[in-house]
């Protein structure tokens, strides 16, 4: 899935991890670092680093597929 996002003047200044972090919401922190070390999150076109700041304008495109039950391994059932 591909999420875009454009950065506010009021969100220009940010750390990208922070604000990205902010910004997929469910998502627990390290997620955003792994999508930002696996390449999955573009800004401006370019790939992204975590300490990046914003700017006003910016463009930010992140890939990500979210998990969901379908997607998930069948993890065992514990012994009763």
């Amino acid at each position: 899935m591909r999420h875009e996002f454009h950065i506010t003047p009021s969100d220009a200044g940010r750390r990208l991890d922070r604000w990205l972090s902010t910004a997929l919401g469910d998502e627990p922190f390290s997620v955003v670092r792994r999508l930002l070390r696996k390449k999955k999150v573009r800004r401006n076109g370019l790939r992204a680093r975590p300490d990046e700041l914003l700017e006003a304008g910016d463009e930010i495109v992140v890939h990500h597929v979210l998990p969901t039950e379908d997607h998930r391994p069948d993890l065992p059932t514990p012994p009763q």
